[in-house]
């Protein structure tokens, strides 16, 4: 009887030992839970502010490599006036044409402004007579003596501050169509004095100005936006490279 309740004793305190040892483990395991929670806590919110900053850091980027688009400066015949007004209005025009870059009246205001600067350019550049072949001395003009030019390029001038400065957005689209029809008419003077070739060019290009509709927000119209920005770098390239041209070849314009 005695080595029974022996045996029972050391079974029961084995048993003991054993729940002691699993009370232990399960305690153990609930303390490396609580660990890895705390650390997961503490974890997320830094891996929440990484993925932040990555995203900042892409769209950054994005803005920079579209800065860096409008900005460059391209070659070739255009290249010869120093014109940098307008191979900048060229780029900024066919960065314009991707489907990502959001048309707003800023965009369009900065867009119109860079017309402004690149006709400037184009009207300042001297037209060289037959004088300079036959060595009696080159006659030179310039469109912005014009009483036409001068007129309707301080209107656009004037309405393309506008568009940027006011902040009544029913009054974008109004703003836009007169500064676009402002635009129009001042290439239309400088091609009317200069490249009569041209005329069918600029006419479709004052047709897109007409299509603006002052009852639409001019992020809704950024076909329209798109489309005169792109018929207006077609004609500000075919005059500027034509009177690179003429610059080269006295008395050859317009042939």
């Amino acid at each position: 009887m005695k080595s029974w309740f022996k045996e029972a004793a050391v079974v029961i305190a084995a048993m003991g030992l054993a729940g002691t040892a699993a009370a232990q483990d399960v305690s153990q395991q609930q303390a490396q839970q609580q660990q890895r929670q705390q650390q997961q806590q503490i974890q997320q919110p830094q891996q929440a502010q990484q993925r932040g900053l990555q995203q900042q850091g892409v769209q950054q980027q994005g803005i920079l490599q579209n800065q860096q688009q409008i900005r460059q400066i391209g070659g070739g015949p255009i290249a010869g006036i120093g014109a940098h007004d307008v191979r900048h209005f060229l780029q900024f025009s066919e960065v314009s044409q991707q489907q990502d870059v959001q048309i707003s009246h800023e965009h369009a205001s900065k867009g119109l402004n860079l017309l402004w600067s690149s006709l400037n350019t184009i009207a300042n550049q001297p037209v060289m007579g037959p004088g300079a072949q036959a060595g009696g001395g080159p006659t030179q003009t310039t469109v912005s003596q014009s009483s036409n030019f001068q007129q309707s390029q301080q209107a656009l001038r004037s309405l393309a501050l506008r568009l940027e400065e006011n902040s009544q957005i029913p009054q974008h689209p109004q703003i836009l169509k007169q500064a676009s029809l402002a635009a129009a008419s001042t290439i239309g003077s400088i091609q009317q004095a200069r490249f009569p070739e041209l005329q069918s060019q600029v006419q479709q290009l004052n047709n897109s100005a007409q299509q603006i509709d002052v009852n639409q927000p001019v992020a809704a119209q950024d076909k329209q936006v798109r489309q005169f920005l792109k018929q207006s770098s077609d004609v500000v390239r075919a005059m500027a490279e034509k009177t690179w041209q003429s610059q080269q070849s006295p008395g050859q314009q317009g042939q």
